[in-house]
């Protein structure tokens, strides 16, 4: 029987929504951004994703119009909103320097890059309820931010598939995840890993940065 593993933090509230509940217990808030919620690319709502998940917004229901601009969740507007930090995307570097120069009160960032060791990094943080930021891409030109918040393993004890949040797609009520990144590499492809969403694509596996709350 296959296993399906996700991080403590995620759960659904009474109507069916993946929320996340805040340090302090009191709140809890959405956790999948799609694009289009935000202004900003794949990366950036990786981040926000992350971000809610560990708790460094204690409440981001709220908008910026509600508190100072001192807060953090108006840093990551802020961050969000300039678009000269990434016309083309988010490179990264760019994210690691966003994280490293607006967040590292708040958080600790461990740049995993191009290593074969991706899939067993991931499950370490996974097991210790911290999600991955991971890079994928579709062609040489076309690569793509997801957050890895779970994992399958399957009848024979191995990690088999990662769970992940795509802000390309809606999330469905009573869902914890809305891809699927199938593990067992197709060798005699260049992009060999099957990615599943609402649409099915094969992509390389390119990078992680692993971001964790102080």
């Amino acid at each position: 029987m296959k296993q399906f593993i996700v991080i403590d933090q995620l759960r659904l509230n009474e109507k069916g929504a993946l929320v996340c509940k805040k340090p302090s217990g009191r709140l809890c808030s959405k956790v999948h951004l799609k694009q289009g919620d935000l202004d900003g690319v794949c990366g950036a709502y990786s981040l926000a994703m992350v971000f809610n998940i560990l708790g460094v917004f204690e409440d981001s229901s709220r908008n910026s119009d509600e508190h100072g601009n001192r807060a953090v969740e108006w840093k990551m507007i802020q961050s969000l909103n300039n678009q000269d930090l990434y016309p083309n995307g988010l490179r990264p570097c760019d994210m690691i320097k966003m994280v490293t120069q607006t967040y590292s009160k708040y958080v600790t960032i461990d740049h995993t890059g191009r290593k074969a060791g991706i899939p067993l990094n991931v499950k370490e943080c996974i097991d210790k309820n911290a999600p991955v930021i991971l890079q994928i891409s579709c062609n040489q030109d076309e690569t793509h931010w997801i957050v890895v918040v779970g994992y399958v393993i399957d009848e024979g004890k191995e990690m088999s598939y990662l769970l992940t949040l795509d802000s390309r797609k809606d999330l469905r009520i009573g869902c914890f995840w809305n891809g699927i990144l199938n593990l067992d590499r197709c060798t005699r492809l260049k992009y060999g890993f099957h990615y599943v969403t609402d649409t099915e694509e094969w992509v390389g596996l390119d990078d992680a940065i692993i971001i964790k709350k102080k």
